[in-house]
Formats: structure tokens, sequence, C-alpha cells
């Protein structure tokens, strides 16, 4: 899967730059008169270093549904894995331990979100799902609170924090915002073709969430009179879908827009409680013979799976009135990295019809729960992947395939190139059609 090879060039270059600044700290220690195991001292033996090695690869054998996607993907997952166990094996401190664990999954390159969570990201999540406050969420939420209260966990990130010299999170969080304030947005958006076509660029659904949606709806009802609209999300990674649902599709419709998904996984111990959340928003689970017929699924990804979820959910317009701010076509612009959120955007349009794809197909892994959160037993370090299988509606990998979009544009062709030359025709189409004066 050729897709995936560019969200593993991303997820290296940032493993890179970690693992440079953990030497660096060790450095600094040796140049101080510490020993270089004292760079980390999260307290693991030896011993400790292979249980949870080998723990981490049997939760995954036992509850990761994507091993036969990584493996059609071209990584010989098996032997990825016999040769972490002997980096592990010589392991002479926790520094190799965390190095050989950040290594191991970002050479499965984020297949089905699998990846180390690191500080900052442990902090963000948990900011995020102990913020979310309601107390049906705060049950939704319990699952992945429960791992990231864990005394040992917390303890050893904050021993990580120290280790690589991190600000405290409270100055990280104020710099973040200060970074992406409103008037830092990372929208982009300008009126072209003489005024008939608006455009947008939004590279991501996870910041200035709240910012964008004044300023989106102030955009829409500006621009009402436009003929189109291109959102260009060709950098979008993902984030949240409530961005989407909520800045893009709810204000410009003017009637719910249903659409569902279908969701392969292993009712475990360890995946139950994620999909428990999944069910207490509403989708239902089936055992596997209820599946409906879907040509293209794989069978090697069934064998990983024993239950199916289904999600039938509906955006609702905005407005009370039922009246939708932009009135003219939307098309939406896709490509390779577009991941997670942001490809549940272009699932949703290709299934309900909201707007038009132009592009290539998408990274994927948009349907399916929230990336669980696995705790390796010594040192309470988090692992995340997702634990449910999104599958397209023909059956094929959501993670694998992406979502191929309607216009599908050649090697060495621009998107937006191709869009504006699709509005162009049609509207001579359409002019050539309209009776002579």
């Amino acid at each position: 899967m050729i897709k995936h090879h560019k969200r593993g060039h991303w997820i290296r270059i940032v493993v890179s730059l970690l693992l440079g600044a953990l030497t660096c700290a060790l450095l600094l220690s040796c140049v101080q008169g510490a020993a270089p195991s004292d760079g980390i001292r999260l307290g693991l033996t030896r011993d400790q270093m292979l249980e949870d090695y080998d723990a981490l690869w049997h939760m995954l054998e036992e509850n990761y549904p994507f091993l036969y996607v990584a493996q059609r993907g071209g990584i010989d997952v098996g032997a990825l894995k016999e040769r972490g166990r002997e980096e592990m094996r010589s392991a002479r401190d926790t520094y190799d331990y965390f190095a050989i664990l950040y290594e191991l999954l970002a050479d499965m390159e984020y297949t089905g979100h699998l990846s180390m969570v690191d500080y900052m990201s442990y902090r963000d999540l948990f900011a995020s799902f102990e913020g979310d406050g309601s107390a049906l969420n705060r049950t939704l939420n319990d699952a992945w609170l429960k791992l990231m209260q864990n005394p040992k966990t917390q303890a050893n990130y904050e021993i990580l924090k120290m280790a690589l010299e991190l600000p405290d999170y409270e100055s990280y969080q104020e710099a973040d915002t200060q970074e992406f304030d409103a008037e830092k947005s990372e929208v982009e958006a300008k009126i072209i073709l003489d005024g008939r076509v608006a455009y947008l660029r939004l590279p991501s659904f996870y910041r200035n969430i709240d910012n964008d949606h004044k300023f989106l709806l102030d955009f829409y009802a500006a621009n009402a009179d436009c003929e189109h609209l291109i959102i260009d999300i060709r950098d979008n990674g993902g984030g949240y879908s409530w961005y989407w649902e909520h800045n893009i599709v709810a204000p410009n419709i003017d009637a719910p827009l249903a659409f569902y998904d279908l969701q392969i996984y292993r009712d475990s111990k360890q995946n139950h409680p994620f999909i428990r959340a999944e069910i207490r928003q509403g989708a239902k689970s089936f055992p596997l013979d209820q599946l409906p017929d879907l040509p293209k699924l794989n069978p090697d990804d069934l064998k990983l799976a024993d239950r199916f979820l289904r999600f039938d959910q509906s955006v609702t317009p905005a407005s009370e009135d039922g009246k939708k701010l932009f009135q003219g076509k939307i098309w939406v612009l896709t490509g390779p990295r577009v991941y997670s959120a942001a490809e549940m955007f272009c699932y949703f349009c290709k299934q309900t019809g909201f707007a038009t794809l132009v592009g290539e197909a998408t990274g994927g892994d948009g349907p399916g729960v929230s990336p669980a959160l696995y705790a390796l037993p010594n040192s309470g370090l988090l692992v995340q992947y997702s634990c449910s299988h999104g599958l397209n509606p023909d059956g094929s990998s959501n993670e694998e395939a992406g979502t191929m979009p309607d216009i599908v544009i050649q090697p060495g062709e621009d998107a937006l190139n191709v869009c504006i030359g699709e509005i162009v025709k049609r509207e001579a189409e359409g002019d050539a059609a309209s009776p002579a004066a």
C-alpha cells in the first residue's frame, strides 16, 4: 500500500527528532559525570524490558486488526518482530528500551494509528478526554482515562518529560494556543475565477475548531452567491469529526444526511472497553455471520475479527429554519495525506453526495473507534492502535484502499487545476444547453 509510505516518512522524521533529543540528553548526562543508563530512569531490568516487548506483541497479535493490511503493504511483520526482540535482548538501559519501541512502531508506518504515545501526545490526550466534561462523555471516555490516570503511567511520562527537558504542559499549552490563535488560523480562504468560485484550504481538523467555526460560517454567508465552493484538504491528517460535521456540513445542508459504516473487530478483554464506548453512542454489534455481502472484503482480515459494528449516523442542518448558508456546488480535493477524521469526511461525502471528490485516493482509517490505548505492563508507557477495522461499502479495507474520489487525477496533474477545469467545462456545457436569447 503505497499511500502508507508518505505517512511513514513523516513518522520517521518525528521519531528521528525525538531520538536525537534523547541522545543529546544522554550525552549531557555523560558530560556531567552520570552514567548513560541514568538518562531515562524508568527503573526497568532487561528482563522487564523483554517482558514489555513480548507483551506488546502478544497484545497486537490478539487485538490489532491490521496485521494482514501491514503485510500486504510490504511490511514484513514477522521479521520486524524478531529484529526488535534481538535488539531488546541487547538493550543496555531504558534509553535503548524507549528507542527500540519507538523505531519498531515507526516501521509499522502508522498502519491503523499504531504508534507509541509520546509525552506531548499523552498530555494532549489526557487534557482532551479529561476536559470532555459531561457525565455521558466522562462515562464514554472512562476506558481511555483509566489508563492515562494510572500512577505508574503518569510518573514515567513525567520522567520522559524531564529527560527530554520539555516544558511543563501548561507552558506548552500556552505557547500552542499563541501559535494557533484566531489571528494565525491555518484556514486559507480566497475567491477565484472572477468571483464565481470560493476556495478554502483546511490543513487540519484539530486546531482552532471554535475560532474556525465562526470564520467559516461568516465566509459561507458572505460568499453565498458564488456558484462553487472548493474545499482543499489534501494535507489534512485528521483531528476531530466534530470539525467537519459542524463547520462544513451542518451549515450547508437543508435536510439531514444519513450515512453508516461497518467495522470488524475482535471482542477481546483488551478491546471491549473501547468498543463499548462506540456502542453507547449508537453503534450496534453483530456476529460475523451476519455481515452483508461485501465483494471486496479480504478473507484474511476476517481471521483477526469475531464481530462487526454497524454505526448509523446522520448530520442535521445547523439552521433552525433548514436553510443552508452556501447555495452552490461543493467540491473537495483529496490525496494520500488525507487520514483519520479527514478521511471520514471524504467517506461521508462519497456516501451521501454532499460534495464531489477530486484528486487521489485518501490515506484511510476514517471509520472506526477512537484509537484504543494499551499500557506496557512494566513501564506503563502507552501504545495507541485502532481496535476496529473500518470497511468501505464494498468491503475493501478503508485503511488500505482509502476513499476513491469521484474524479481521479492522472499522474502529474494537480487536483485544483483539474477541479477548476471541470467547473469551466460544466459551465460551458450549461451555456451550450441554454436556449438562445
